[in-house]
């Protein structure tokens, strides 16, 4: 940080002895110091060489006091100032190698547009196929989460555009009902509490996600190719401590300020060293592929 230098000589009372003392003084000041501050230095610096010592004196405060608020007010002026993080934190427990702070610096440099994902509004859906010789006494299941947190990154250079997100694992919903309606006929089967809690209790378990041990599922997508209306991602899959790339066609669209993005993908458990769920010897199982949806809404985080 570049200084402004002030050179001047300042008496000095001492406390055992009335005489009155010279010594200079170098004051270094930041270039942020606001000029009030340094005004105050300049007019310091003028006591000796205008007749007002005993105005001076009396300002002293056991010989002290004006040299000593010169010398704060210049510590105060070249304290460096905090600046507080342009985006709001996310709340509770978050990935530890989460990019959080990478956002908070593209959002204090400008260097594009920073949007926060609203949990309340945006979406993972994770769709479920049975299969096997016995996969008509066995339903298609819906995963679900409403607790997506992240941000997404729409960059100066379109390419250089990107989205974070995590949700956690253990806060998954299982075969909600209206979610398997909106799905389509896939899921117009019923499925009773007791299965719901089975699924879930079997996917949480050490031999599918391992909630205990992986906290969380992320997703992370860089463009690769855009148009007006539809985007073709790179998306890395974080599950199981296990990543995988796929590619996804993507929409976006903005609406009343808000970002959206949606779209879809396959991938198969087995890539992420899970081994699907099966019984009867393999007759009634679950399919090694399963299709993830995303609807990502996003609010400019200087709104």
């Amino acid at each position: 940080m570049s200084l402004i230098k002030l050179d001047f000589r300042c008496g000095i009372f001492g406390n055992a002895r009335n005489n009155f003392l010279e010594q200079d003084f170098q004051f270094q000041l930041c270039q942020a110091a606001t000029w009030p501050k340094i005004l105050v230095l300049v007019i310091v610096s003028m006591l000796r060489s205008m007749a007002i010592r005993p105005l001076y004196r009396r300002m002293s405060f056991y010989g002290f006091q004006v040299p000593l608020l010169a010398a704060v007010l210049t510590l105060t002026a070249c304290a460096p100032a905090v600046r507080p993080p342009v985006l709001p934190p996310l709340d509770g427990e978050t990935p530890k190698d989460f990019p959080e702070q990478s956002y908070q610096q593209h959002a204090l440099t400008a260097r594009g547009k920073v949007y926060r994902i609203d949990a309340q509004l945006s979406e993972l859906r994770i769709l479920v196929y049975r299969g096997g010789e016995l996969a008509r006494f066995g339903h298609n299941h819906v995963i679900s989460s409403a607790d997506m947190q992240g941000f997404v990154l729409r960059a100066d250079d379109i390419l250089a555009s990107r989205f974070d997100l995590f949700v956690p694992v253990n806060r998954l919903i299982v075969d909600d009902p209206q979610i398997r309606a909106e799905e389509g006929a896939d899921f117009s089967s019923t499925v009773s509490e007791a299965d719901s809690e089975g699924t879930r209790r079997n996917m949480l378990g050490d031999k599918v996600l391992d909630a205990t041990q992986f906290s969380f599922l992320q997703l992370s997508g860089i463009l690769l190719t855009a148009n007006e209306s539809e985007l073709t991602l790179d998306v890395d899959v974080s599950m199981h401590g296990v990543s995988r790339g796929v590619q996804s066609l993507a929409k976006v669209a903005e609406v009343s300020g808000q970002l959206v993005v949606s779209g879809t993908f396959n991938v198969r458990q087995s890539d992420f060293g899970i081994e699907p769920f099966s019984a009867l010897l393999g007759k009634l199982r679950v399919e090694d592929e399963v299709t993830i949806k995303y609807r990502i809404v996003a609010v400019a985080a200087d709104d």
